[in-house]
């Protein structure tokens, strides 16, 4: 079972950030990423209506960057493969500072603790990326608020950091993003299991 736990707790952000080797007591550092990222950000919700039945969702309110939901028709004609469950919602601000919100909190673990992320295993259908690519992403501009919670029979694993394969495959967009040195430093972090995956036979704490 594959799950996402969301949270703005500062302790497990640095913690996180020092894996990573970003240094996020300057506040930029997380701020900055996802203001330039958000090019990319809009891109993927192409995808995301394309192969996974979300339609775009009237915004009223100018903080958020787009509102994604399922489409009803998409889901009931089958016609698209790797659909989101039938309820499922996406939404992301225009500023990261929109996360820390305590009025928004519970808004945004109900998207991010929704079912449809799932579905971020399923690479078989053409598209169907676009769900981990939008996670990876997040993972990357934004330490430690996005953790995926892998849970096997009698232990588990949390990755904080995206996998390596989808970091070097990705350099155009995460440069643009990060710059060259913070995403050099991605690239040893991706690569150093031990600092991308907390294992819960191994670790005697996880976040």
């Amino acid at each position: 079972m594959i799950n996402v736990d969301f949270s703005t707790d500062m302790s497990r952000i640095q913690y996180w950030g020092s894996r990573m080797g970003v240094d996020l007591r300057d506040g930029k550092q997380l701020t900055e990423p996802y203001a330039w990222s958000q090019n990319r950000l809009l891109s993927l919700t192409n995808l995301l209506i394309d192969f996974h039945g979300f339609r775009l969702a009237d915004i009223s309110d100018n903080r958020m960057l787009f509102a994604l939901v399922c489409d009803p028709h998409a889901w009931r004609v089958g016609s698209i493969p790797g659909l989101v469950p039938p309820r499922s919602r996406i939404e992301l601000p225009v500023h990261a500072s929109s996360f820390f919100s305590p009025q928004r909190r519970k808004q945004w673990e109900n998207i991010f603790h929704d079912p449809l992320w799932d579905c971020i295993g399923n690479t078989n259908v053409p598209g169907s990326n676009a769900v981990m690519d939008l996670l990876n992403l997040l993972q990357c501009l934004l330490p430690g608020m996005f953790i995926v919670t892998e849970v096997h029979d009698s232990w588990w694993t949390q990755r904080g950091i995206p996998p390596y394969l989808w970091v070097l495959e990705s350099k155009d967009v995460l440069v643009s993003c990060l710059g060259l040195a913070r995403y050099e430093e991605l690239c040893r972090a991706a690569s150093d299991t031990r600092r991308a995956v907390i294992d819960s036979r191994d670790a005697s704490m996880g976040w």
